[in-house]
């Protein structure tokens, strides 16, 4: 069932059982580069792929490098 959220501050349709980590990879972002919060906790990389994107708000941080 999708259900929509919202994701930096956009509203995003996603399914009920999408892991944070499929969502991740959906978009094209690499679990190891980025910082995933939910309803304004963070959630530990570890937990990426048995947590489910069944909050409300998320803030999704990408590391840049640079120079």
């Amino acid at each position: 069932m999708q259900r929509d959220i919202k994701i930096n501050g956009e509203i995003c349709s996603v399914d009920d059982e999408l892991s944070v980590l499929e969502f991740l990879l959906s978009r094209g972002l690499s679990p190891d580069a980025v910082v995933v919060e939910c309803d304004r906790v963070i959630i530990a990389r570890e937990e990426f792929e048995s947590t489910r994107m069944s909050g409300q708000s998320y803030e999704i941080v990408q590391f840049v490098g640079g120079g």
